[in-house]
């Protein structure tokens, strides 16, 4: 069964200003009672984490809750959008519930999300 795709409707990139990604960390460490510490990659693989926000009217902003909600279950479900940036296809999962923050007027609304790369 395929991931569920972000929606058309929604903005298709992060705003720019607070864009945060996190590189992944394949890496074991350990540190043995004597002697300097051990390391050893854990994969071949390192998923990226992305923060950042969108700006939605209220439309979208509505779009995005369904998505987020009924769509992706609570944000439990992968879901296929593009990576921020180079607009390589990518799968990505919530790692935490969106916070959303009103303009003064109601009018716009900030969603501070964050997203994990998954393997496809």
């Amino acid at each position: 069964m395929a991931n569920p795709v972000w929606p058309a409707e929604l903005p298709q990139h992060f705003l720019v200003q607070g864009l945060r990604q996190t590189l992944g960390d394949p890496v074991v460490r350990s540190q043995p009672e004597i002697g300097p510490p051990r390391t050893r990659p854990r994969s071949t693989q390192a998923f990226s984490t992305w923060s950042g926000t969108i700006r939605t009217n209220k439309d979208q902003s509505a779009v995005f809750l369904a998505f987020w909600r009924d769509t992706l279950l609570f944000g439990s479900l992968p879901f296929d959008w593009v990576e921020p940036g180079t607009a390589t296809p990518r799968t990505f999962l919530f790692m935490a519930p969106p916070a959303r923050t009103p303009d003064q007027r109601g009018v716009r609304f900030d969603w501070q999300i964050t997203l994990r790369e998954v393997p496809a």
